[in-house]
């Protein structure tokens, strides 16, 4: 849904969001935010759980009290940053609807030329996070709702508030 700088609108993403709905997809990531609330994307992440999509978003980069859109919407699971000791990145944004934390810093991936690179940033801990719920959901045998997934994120996982004095129940699991 972005061009080659990453960038998009809001329309793009409606659009690139309800076409993987329509084609069968479980779980969708969303690597890129906005500060501004965008009803109709939260009208299309509800409606996706119709279809029993799973939204998972980053929370963002701007070390902010509070997460940036679709992160910020109750049917999306937001992913917060941590390191490797699971203490906040200084980047990450943090909010008591923060769901689930990922490592987010010293990510190694591929560059626009197929070389590798070292990243940083909400964005690459959010399809971990992802990547998690989709091979749940692969295992399960029984029939399961986007709310019962958002539960699972929320309860689960490691507890990271005692490595996070100033970020009690800010950062998710």
């Amino acid at each position: 849904v972005a061009d080659a700088d990453g960038s998009t609108t809001a329309w793009n993403l409606i659009k690139g969001y309800a076409f993987a709905v329509q084609n069968g997809a479980e779980v969708i990531s969303i690597s890129m935010g906005s500060l501004a609330d965008i009803p109709a994307l939260s009208d299309v992440l509800e409606w996706a759980e119709g279809y029993k999509a799973v939204t998972v978003a980053a929370a963002g980069n701007h070390n902010f009290q509070e997460l940036l859109y679709p992160a910020e919407y109750s049917h999306a699971i937001s992913v917060t940053g941590v390191n490797a000791l699971d203490v906040k990145t200084a980047y990450s944004c943090f909010d008591n609807h923060a769901r689930a934390s990922a490592p987010s810093d010293g990510i190694y991936s591929t560059w626009w030329d197929g070389t590798m690179g070292v990243w940083s940033g909400t964005s690459f801990g959010t399809p971990i996070v992802a990547a998690a719920i989709a091979d749940g959901l692969r295992k399960t045998r029984h029939p399961v709702t986007t709310d019962s997934v958002r539960f699972v994120a929320r309860t689960y996982g490691d507890n990271i508030d005692p490595f996070n004095p100033d970020y009690q129940g800010e950062l998710g699991r």
